[in-house]
């Protein structure tokens, strides 16, 4: 039975790549405290690894997709969503969609980074520059 203490927050990883949302399944359910309920998803469509603007666009869309089909099957309340994907596809649109707290991986790093100071972003691919640079513009770092 749900209390009025009990959480529910959803994880969406916004590429097609279920061993991705069982690792990060896997991380996280450890760290939640008692009476914390983490769903997760995986988007239906799209690329199986986001590398390029073009796979990241259609992971934004996967990822409100992803959003929607949960909500249809899912009435009660959300007390907040983490977009599983370091490029946070979607971020925006999905706060827009959602009436409860949206964050992704990469916002959250930023934002405990920089209670430190500057900060750097190490990525594996040279395509990732330009869009982690107007992500980290966009949310004001």
């Amino acid at each position: 039975m749900k209390t009025s203490d009990d959480r529910t927050f959803l994880l969406i990883n916004p590429n097609t790549n279920a061993a991705t949302t069982q690792r990060l399944q896997d991380t996280l359910r450890p760290q939640l405290p008692a009476g914390v309920r983490l769903d997760v998803v995986t988007a239906s469509f799209g690329s199986h690894y986001i590398a390029c603007e073009s796979s990241h666009a259609v992971a934004a869309h996967a990822c409100l997709q992803s959003w929607a089909d949960y909500r249809l099957a899912h009435a009660g309340p959300i007390d907040g969503v983490l977009i599983g994907c370091f490029g946070d596809p979607g971020l925006f649109a999905l706060r827009e969609a959602s009436s409860c707290p949206v964050t992704g991986l990469a916002e959250a790093s930023f934002i405990l980074a920089a209670q430190r100071g500057a900060f750097a972003i190490v990525t594996g691919g040279e395509r990732w520059k330009p869009m982690l640079q107007r992500l980290a513009n966009a949310l004001g770092y």
